[in-house]
C-alpha cells in the first residue's frame, strides 16, 4: 500500500507541477498580450494627435523639398561637368596646337614671313 500511494504522490506531483507551469505561462502570455494592446492604445493614440500629425506633415514636406533641392543640385553639377569636360578638351586642343606651331615655326626666319603672308617680306 505504501508504494502505491508514493506512486500516486508522485503522479500527484507532476501533475501539479506541469499545472502551475501550464497557469504559469498562460498568465505570462496574457499579461503581455494586455501590455501590447497598451502600448498600440497608446501609440495608435500618440500617432493619432494633431500636433504629432502636424509635425509629421511637416517633416514630409520638408524631405519633399529637400529631395527637390538635392534633384537640382545634381542637375546643376552634370551640367558644370558637361562644361568643365568641354573646357579641358578646348585646353587640351589648345595645347596641341601650340605644340603644331612650335615644330613648324621652329625655324622662324624661314617660316615667319610665309606664315603672314606677305610677300613683301618673303622678297
Amino acid at each position: 500500500m505504501s508504494k502505491f500511494i508514493r506512486v500516486t504522490a508522485f503522479i500527484l506531483t507532476v501533475l501539479f507541477l506541469i499545472g502551475a507551469i501550464w497557469y504559469g505561462l498562460d498568465y505570462k502570455n496574457d499579461k503581455i498580450n494586455r501590455l501590447q494592446n497598451e502600448i498600440n492604445i497608446l501609440w495608435n493614440y500618440k500617432l493619432n494627435e494633431p500636433s504629432l500629425r502636424e509635425k509629421i506633415a511637416k517633416l514630409e514636406n520638408d524631405n519633399a523639398k529637400l529631395q527637390q533641392e538635392l534633384d537640382n543640385l545634381n542637375i546643376r553639377y552634370a551640367a558644370d561637368q558637361k562644361y568643365i569636360d568641354y573646357v579641358n578638351s578646348q585646353y587640351l586642343k589648345s595645347i596641341i596646337w601650340i605644340n603644331i606651331a612650335e615644330l613648324i615655326f621652329e625655324n622662324n626666319d624661314i617660316m615667319f614671313p610665309l606664315y603672314l603672308g606677305d610677300r613683301e617680306l618673303n622678297q
